[in-house]
Protein backbone atom coordinates (compact mmCIF):
# COMPACT_ATOMS: atom_id res chain seq x y z
CA UNK A 1 0.00 0.00 0.00
CA UNK A 2 1.70 3.06 -0.64
CA UNK A 3 1.88 6.33 1.43
CA UNK A 4 -0.93 7.90 -0.41
CA UNK A 5 -3.56 5.61 0.14
CA UNK A 6 -2.72 5.00 3.71
CA UNK A 7 -3.45 8.68 4.07
CA UNK A 8 -6.64 8.07 2.27
CA UNK A 9 -7.54 5.38 4.30
CA UNK A 10 -7.00 7.11 7.54
CA UNK A 11 -8.56 10.57 6.59
CA UNK A 12 -11.86 8.45 5.74
CA UNK A 13 -11.36 6.56 9.21
CA UNK A 14 -11.02 9.96 10.59
CA UNK A 15 -13.81 10.88 9.13
CA UNK A 16 -16.22 8.51 10.27
CA UNK A 17 -15.15 8.38 13.67
CA UNK A 18 -16.29 12.27 13.93
CA UNK A 19 -19.60 11.22 11.81
CA UNK A 20 -20.42 8.89 14.41
CA UNK A 21 -19.46 10.83 17.78
CA UNK A 22 -21.50 13.64 16.07
CA UNK A 23 -24.21 11.85 15.68
CA UNK A 24 -24.03 10.46 19.75
CA UNK A 25 -23.53 13.66 20.54
CA UNK A 26 -26.67 15.18 18.85
CA UNK A 27 -29.12 12.58 18.91
CA UNK A 28 -31.69 15.98 20.28
CA UNK A 29 -30.93 17.85 16.95
CA UNK A 30 -31.59 14.69 14.71
CA UNK A 31 -34.94 13.79 16.17
CA UNK A 32 -35.67 17.83 15.70
CA UNK A 33 -34.63 17.62 12.17
CA UNK A 34 -37.13 15.06 12.34
CA UNK A 35 -39.96 16.27 13.43
CA UNK A 36 -39.47 19.67 11.98
CA UNK A 37 -40.05 18.15 8.67
CA UNK A 38 -42.82 16.06 8.98
CA UNK A 39 -46.11 16.95 6.84
CA UNK A 40 -49.27 17.64 8.28
CA UNK A 41 -50.52 14.70 6.49
CA UNK A 42 -47.76 12.36 7.97
CA UNK A 43 -48.68 14.00 11.42
CA UNK A 44 -52.15 12.57 11.39
CA UNK A 45 -51.72 9.36 9.93
CA UNK A 46 -50.40 7.69 13.10
CA UNK A 47 -48.97 4.52 10.60
CA UNK A 48 -46.31 7.06 9.00
CA UNK A 49 -45.05 8.61 12.33
CA UNK A 50 -41.31 8.76 12.20
CA UNK A 51 -41.62 9.00 16.37
CA UNK A 52 -43.09 7.78 18.91
CA UNK A 53 -45.28 10.78 21.57
CA UNK A 54 -44.31 10.24 25.17
CA UNK A 55 -46.56 7.86 27.07
CA UNK A 56 -48.08 9.77 29.46
CA UNK A 57 -49.30 8.39 32.72
CA UNK A 58 -52.20 9.64 34.81
CA UNK A 59 -50.39 10.51 38.25
CA UNK A 60 -52.48 9.13 40.98
CA UNK A 61 -51.76 10.48 44.13
CA UNK A 62 -51.56 14.03 42.69
CA UNK A 63 -55.67 14.20 41.60
CA UNK A 64 -56.14 11.84 44.75
CA UNK A 65 -54.66 15.59 46.23
CA UNK A 66 -56.39 17.47 43.61
CA UNK A 67 -59.88 16.03 44.29
CA UNK A 68 -59.14 16.27 48.28
CA UNK A 69 -59.23 20.01 48.08
CA UNK A 70 -62.07 21.98 49.49
CA UNK A 71 -64.43 24.15 47.35
CA UNK A 72 -63.19 26.87 48.68
CA UNK A 73 -59.61 26.71 47.46
CA UNK A 74 -59.34 30.37 46.00
CA UNK A 75 -59.28 29.98 42.37
CA UNK A 76 -62.14 31.94 40.48
CA UNK A 77 -60.97 35.38 40.08
CA UNK A 78 -57.78 33.93 38.60
CA UNK A 79 -59.54 32.35 35.75
CA UNK A 80 -58.77 28.23 37.07
CA UNK A 81 -61.65 25.68 37.58
CA UNK A 82 -61.94 24.32 40.69
CA UNK A 83 -58.63 21.63 40.94
CA UNK A 84 -60.66 18.70 41.32
CA UNK A 85 -61.50 19.05 37.88
CA UNK A 86 -57.79 19.04 36.88
CA UNK A 87 -56.13 15.73 35.43
CA UNK A 88 -52.32 15.46 36.25
CA UNK A 89 -50.21 13.20 34.30
CA UNK A 90 -46.71 12.18 34.78
CA UNK A 91 -44.13 10.15 32.97
CA UNK A 92 -41.69 6.80 33.64
CA UNK A 93 -39.20 8.24 31.47
CA UNK A 94 -38.81 12.01 33.03
CA UNK A 95 -38.56 11.83 36.59
CA UNK A 96 -39.69 14.91 38.07
CA UNK A 97 -42.13 15.98 34.70
CA UNK A 98 -45.80 16.77 35.72
CA UNK A 99 -48.29 17.68 32.99
CA UNK A 100 -51.63 19.09 34.09
CA UNK A 101 -54.83 19.84 32.12
CA UNK A 102 -58.06 21.41 32.57
CA UNK A 103 -56.76 23.87 34.88
CA UNK A 104 -58.38 27.06 33.23
CA UNK A 105 -61.97 28.44 32.50
CA UNK A 106 -62.38 29.31 28.72
CA UNK A 107 -62.75 33.41 30.00
CA UNK A 108 -59.56 32.90 32.51
CA UNK A 109 -57.39 31.28 29.61
CA UNK A 110 -58.18 33.98 27.31
CA UNK A 111 -57.64 36.61 30.42
CA UNK A 112 -54.06 35.49 30.62
CA UNK A 113 -53.20 34.97 26.75
CA UNK A 114 -54.39 38.88 26.17
CA UNK A 115 -52.35 39.42 29.12
CA UNK A 116 -48.98 38.06 27.43
CA UNK A 117 -50.04 39.48 24.13
CA UNK A 118 -50.98 43.29 25.10
CA UNK A 119 -49.69 43.68 28.91
CA UNK A 120 -46.09 41.53 29.08
CA UNK A 121 -44.72 42.30 25.46
CA UNK A 122 -44.64 46.07 26.01
CA UNK A 123 -42.23 48.26 28.25
CA UNK A 124 -40.58 47.56 30.67
CA UNK A 125 -40.14 43.59 29.19
CA UNK A 126 -37.43 43.75 26.92
CA UNK A 127 -38.65 41.83 23.52
CA UNK A 128 -36.40 40.68 20.56
CA UNK A 129 -36.99 44.34 18.80
CA UNK A 130 -36.31 45.74 21.64
CA UNK A 131 -38.52 47.92 24.31
CA UNK A 132 -42.18 48.49 23.41
CA UNK A 133 -45.43 50.58 23.74
CA UNK A 134 -47.11 48.93 20.70
CA UNK A 135 -47.17 45.46 20.42
CA UNK A 136 -45.81 44.20 16.53
CA UNK A 137 -47.38 41.18 16.27
CA UNK A 138 -45.29 40.20 13.20
CA UNK A 139 -42.04 40.66 14.40
CA UNK A 140 -42.80 39.66 18.18
CA UNK A 141 -40.55 36.16 19.21
CA UNK A 142 -40.03 36.77 22.35
CA UNK A 143 -40.45 38.73 26.38
CA UNK A 144 -38.49 38.79 28.83
CA UNK A 145 -40.09 39.78 32.17
CA UNK A 146 -38.97 39.92 36.09
CA UNK A 147 -35.15 39.80 36.86
CA UNK A 148 -34.22 40.02 33.39
CA UNK A 149 -35.34 43.70 33.56
CA UNK A 150 -32.83 44.49 35.89
CA UNK A 151 -31.15 41.87 37.73
CA UNK A 152 -28.45 44.41 39.56
CA UNK A 153 -31.09 45.98 41.53
CA UNK A 154 -33.25 43.26 41.44
CA UNK A 155 -36.40 44.46 40.45
CA UNK A 156 -39.41 41.91 39.99
CA UNK A 157 -42.05 42.88 37.50
CA UNK A 158 -44.44 39.76 36.88
CA UNK A 159 -47.61 41.65 37.36
CA UNK A 160 -50.76 39.41 38.13
CA UNK A 161 -48.75 36.63 36.47
CA UNK A 162 -46.98 35.89 39.42
CA UNK A 163 -49.88 35.56 41.68
CA UNK A 164 -51.16 32.92 39.11
CA UNK A 165 -48.23 30.96 39.35
CA UNK A 166 -47.62 30.77 42.82
CA UNK A 167 -51.38 29.58 43.41
CA UNK A 168 -50.95 26.79 40.68
CA UNK A 169 -47.96 26.05 42.34
CA UNK A 170 -49.36 25.95 45.69
CA UNK A 171 -52.16 23.96 44.27
CA UNK A 172 -49.68 20.95 42.84
CA UNK A 173 -47.60 21.31 46.39
CA UNK A 174 -44.47 23.17 45.28
CA UNK A 175 -45.18 25.47 48.30
CA UNK A 176 -42.65 27.00 48.45
CA UNK A 177 -41.86 28.65 45.28
CA UNK A 178 -41.18 31.96 44.49
CA UNK A 179 -42.10 33.21 41.11
CA UNK A 180 -39.22 35.56 39.99
CA UNK A 181 -37.84 35.64 35.98
CA UNK A 182 -40.06 34.46 32.91
CA UNK A 183 -39.99 34.73 29.86
CA UNK A 184 -42.71 33.94 26.74
CA UNK A 185 -42.28 33.05 23.48
CA UNK A 186 -44.64 33.79 20.46
CA UNK A 187 -44.44 31.60 17.55
CA UNK A 188 -46.11 31.56 14.06
CA UNK A 189 -47.46 28.18 12.93
CA UNK A 190 -43.90 27.95 11.04
CA UNK A 191 -41.85 28.83 13.87
CA UNK A 192 -39.58 26.44 15.92
CA UNK A 193 -37.74 26.85 19.52
CA UNK A 194 -34.06 24.98 19.20
CA UNK A 195 -32.75 22.87 22.19
CA UNK A 196 -31.58 24.81 25.20
CA UNK A 197 -31.40 24.64 29.19
CA UNK A 198 -32.09 26.90 31.57
CA UNK A 199 -28.99 27.35 33.93
CA UNK A 200 -28.42 31.03 35.02
CA UNK A 201 -30.60 30.60 38.04
CA UNK A 202 -28.86 30.95 41.44
CA UNK A 203 -31.59 28.09 42.49
CA UNK A 204 -31.33 25.23 39.85
CA UNK A 205 -33.50 22.89 42.30
CA UNK A 206 -36.40 25.01 42.09
CA UNK A 207 -39.01 23.93 39.68
CA UNK A 208 -39.59 25.51 35.71
CA UNK A 209 -43.05 26.54 35.54
CA UNK A 210 -44.47 26.44 31.72
CA UNK A 211 -48.04 27.46 30.16
CA UNK A 212 -49.41 27.21 26.60
CA UNK A 213 -52.15 29.05 24.66
CA UNK A 214 -53.17 28.88 21.24
CA UNK A 215 -52.12 26.51 18.98
CA UNK A 216 -50.07 23.03 19.67
CA UNK A 217 -46.49 22.30 19.92
CA UNK A 218 -44.97 19.44 19.86
CA UNK A 219 -42.34 20.12 22.37
CA UNK A 220 -39.03 17.77 23.06
CA UNK A 221 -37.60 16.77 26.25
CA UNK A 222 -34.08 15.25 25.96
CA UNK A 223 -32.16 14.28 28.85
CA UNK A 224 -29.01 16.44 31.04
CA UNK A 225 -26.73 16.39 27.18
CA UNK A 226 -27.77 16.36 23.68
CA UNK A 227 -26.55 12.84 23.19
CA UNK A 228 -29.70 11.28 25.01
CA UNK A 229 -32.71 11.02 22.51
CA UNK A 230 -35.72 13.57 23.26
CA UNK A 231 -38.90 12.19 23.89
CA UNK A 232 -41.93 14.30 21.97
CA UNK A 233 -45.13 15.18 23.96
CA UNK A 234 -48.08 17.41 22.42
CA UNK A 235 -48.85 20.18 24.37
CA UNK A 236 -52.32 22.21 23.99
CA UNK A 237 -54.03 25.40 24.73
CA UNK A 238 -54.11 25.61 28.38
CA UNK A 239 -51.88 22.89 29.35
CA UNK A 240 -49.22 23.62 32.42
CA UNK A 241 -46.22 21.89 32.07
CA UNK A 242 -44.04 21.67 35.20
CA UNK A 243 -40.30 20.42 34.64
CA UNK A 244 -38.78 19.63 38.55
CA UNK A 245 -35.90 17.19 40.10
CA UNK A 246 -34.02 15.31 37.78
CA UNK A 247 -36.25 16.98 34.11
CA UNK A 248 -35.40 20.79 35.20
CA UNK A 249 -32.15 20.78 33.59
CA UNK A 250 -33.01 18.54 30.91
CA UNK A 251 -32.80 20.13 27.06
CA UNK A 252 -35.53 21.21 25.95
CA UNK A 253 -37.25 22.64 22.46
CA UNK A 254 -39.95 23.04 20.21
CA UNK A 255 -39.64 21.51 16.71
CA UNK A 256 -43.27 21.97 15.20
CA UNK A 257 -46.45 24.15 15.83
CA UNK A 258 -49.15 22.16 14.65
CA UNK A 259 -53.03 23.63 14.29
CA UNK A 260 -55.42 22.90 16.94
CA UNK A 261 -57.66 20.56 17.13
CA UNK A 262 -60.17 22.37 19.33
CA UNK A 263 -60.54 25.79 20.44
CA UNK A 264 -60.66 26.30 23.90
CA UNK A 265 -60.54 30.15 24.30
CA UNK A 266 -63.44 32.72 23.86
CA UNK A 267 -65.06 32.19 20.50
CA UNK A 268 -66.56 35.87 20.65
CA UNK A 269 -64.81 38.91 19.46
CA UNK A 270 -64.79 40.67 22.75
CA UNK A 271 -60.96 40.19 23.25
CA UNK A 272 -60.35 41.92 19.71
CA UNK A 273 -57.09 40.97 18.54
CA UNK A 274 -55.82 38.40 20.86
CA UNK A 275 -58.27 35.85 19.30
CA UNK A 276 -57.27 36.30 15.71
CA UNK A 277 -53.79 35.83 16.90
CA UNK A 278 -54.29 33.08 19.29
CA UNK A 279 -56.39 31.09 15.86
CA UNK A 280 -53.30 31.66 14.16
CA UNK A 281 -50.38 31.73 16.43
CA UNK A 282 -49.07 30.07 20.16
CA UNK A 283 -47.50 31.50 23.25
CA UNK A 284 -46.21 30.38 26.04
CA UNK A 285 -45.09 31.82 28.90
CA UNK A 286 -42.34 30.05 30.91
CA UNK A 287 -41.61 31.32 35.20
CA UNK A 288 -38.38 30.30 37.31
CA UNK A 289 -37.77 30.99 40.82
CA UNK A 290 -34.33 32.73 40.96
CA UNK A 291 -33.01 32.59 44.07
CA UNK A 292 -32.88 30.69 47.58
CA UNK A 293 -35.20 31.33 50.37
Amino acid sequence: MSVCQGEIEVKQNTTLIISVIQSMDDNFKLKFKNVRKLSTQEYKEKSKYPFDLLELLVDTSINDHLQSLTEGTTVNELGLKKPSLWKAYTSRHHKGLLLVKGCFTVDGETYWASQCLYSYSLSPSKTNIGTLDMVDYQRLRWATIGYHHDWDTKVVCLKYLKRLIEKLAEILGFYNFVAEAGIINYYHMNSTLSGHTYHSELNKDAPLFSISFGQSALFLLGGLTKEEDPSIIKLESGDFLIMSRESRLCYHGVPRILKSEKQTWLSCDSHGRTLSYLNNNRMNVNVRQVNFY
